[in-house]
């Protein structure tokens, strides 16, 4: 009697242990869902948002080392005499070059000799000829500076300067960063994900286009050699088109996106709850594996605890089936499906959660919080709290893998008892004889 009163009770543990996980399986699993659903749209969000500051960042880089080039030649070229005088020399021709052109035009009408506008003519440009130099002064203006600029140029081609091999090597230093920096747009533009209108923020034909003019700078001896000329246009060679004009387009596509999306969570209704207001979207996204933790702790006690009564019931199966639950994860194949997906899913949704927040803030974050194209910045983290992050993430996946051991360890303990219910079950077989002829 008293062994049927254990059984009883057992049974009714059972039952209400299963109710109770039942309960809890369906609020864990709908705040789960609601959960992941928000913060992985926040992840695609904030991951096109750090794409953007990144390539805004590397163009900037790439635009202060070509600016850093252009400042070490006109350093140098400040402090080289040679350069000073010669530069004098140039200055002063092209003058005395721009007072004949005006002094043509003030006296062209006086001009009657074919032999002293021809003298003039010889010292233009044919290119500047289809410019009516005697209509107004606007049009002589555009004549005379096009003849003045093209004057110029052939004179500073004449000259050249060598650049020392230590200022060589600093321009050198500075192509190899904007490189870099290239290198780090094109490797960006390639993880642009599809929140944003286009597949690639900037298209792959201007990355190279300014890979190539960057190429184009670099020295290929110990010392830069360069005509006055080239030393005008050199470094400009390499101005840069590394930031398309329709960014700034793009910027304000992400803010009404992410306008859009805070609107949305806003009016989302939790199950049960009803609409929940998420005042820090980004805090409950770092928080989700920790929370994923502590829902777990919950249910594989539950489930725990369910294993455990159907050890006690072991030889009590008929009974058993009469009040199984879907939740129970010892029932048969393929009922068995959804409490065993409810066992793994938490940790397949923490192994997400950290592998999404680790993409965000541990992981190709180049630009500063401060150079964000949102104040405050979207990704703003302090360093102290990444690695207090860091901690609490180990510390829960560690506590997480001791109640999956939990589990697993009342599962083997139950499948060992059942086995042995079904050895002593099954009938004994007795030793047969066998007869032979020498007896």
């Amino acid at each position: 009697m008293a062994g049927d009163s254990d059984k009883n009770e057992n049974l009714e543990a059972y039952k209400a242990t299963s109710n109770s996980l039942q309960s809890m399986v369906l609020i864990f699993l709908g705040f789960l869902l609601f959960i992941s659903f928000t913060v992985f749209s926040y992840y695609f969000l904030a991951y096109d948002y750090k794409i953007l500051n990144n390539i805004d960042f590397f163009s900037n880089e790439t635009n202060r080392n070509v600016d850093a080039i252009r400042n070490t030649l006109k350093n140098y070229t400040s402090h080289d005499h040679h350069y000073i005088v010669n530069t004098d020399i140039i200055n002063n021709a092209t003058a005395n070059y721009t007072k004949s052109l005006e002094f043509y035009y003030n006296n062209s009408k006086n001009m009657t000799a074919a032999n002293d506008t021809q003298q003039i003519q010889s010292k233009t440009f044919p290119i500047c000829a289809s410019i009516n130099s005697e209509s107004t002064k606007t049009e002589f203006k555009r004549w005379k500076d096009c003849n003045v600029q093209l004057y110029n140029n052939n004179l500073r081609k004449n000259y050249t300067i060598i650049v020392d091999k230590l200022t060589t090597q600093k321009i050198r230093d500075k192509i190899r960063m904007a490189e870099l920096s290239i290198n780090n747009i094109s490797a960006n533009n390639n993880l642009s994900s599809s929140f944003l209108s286009d597949s690639q923020i900037i298209k792959v034909s201007e990355i190279e286009a300014l890979r190539k003019s960057i190429k184009n700078l670099y020295p290929t001896n110990n010392t830069l050699l360069l005509t006055y000329e080239q030393l005008d246009t050199w470094p400009y060679l390499a101005t840069l088109n590394a930031v398309p004009n329709d960014l700034q387009n793009k910027k304000v596509t992400f803010r009404s996106g992410l306008s859009e999306y805070e609107d949305k969570i806003q009016k989302s209704n939790f199950p049960i709850i009803g609409i929940v207001p998420f005042i820090n979207i980004k805090g409950v996204f770092l928080s989700f594996p920790i929370l994923i933790v502590i829902g777990f702790s919950f249910t594989s006690l539950q489930f725990k605890k369910l294993i455990t009564f159907r050890k006690k019931l072991r030889h009590e199966e008929e009974k058993i089936k009469s009040v199984l639950s879907w939740a129970d994860p010892l029932q048969p194949l393929p009922e068995q499906a959804f409490p065993l997906l409810m066992i793994v899913l938490p940790f397949i949704l923490f192994l997400v959660c950290v592998i999404f927040i680790n993409g965000l803030w541990y992981h190709n974050l180049a630009y500063t919080n401060d150079s964000g194209i949102l104040t405050p910045d979207l990704l703003s983290l302090p360093q102290n709290i990444k690695g207090l992050l860091f901690i609490l993430y180990v510390f829960s996946f560690i506590v997480m893998m001791y109640f999956y051991y939990q589990v697993l360890l009342a599962w083997i303990q139950y499948r060992k008892v059942k086995a042995k219910v079904i050895k002593s079950s099954s009938p004994k077989s007795w030793p047969t004889f066998k007869y032979y002829k020498g007896y």
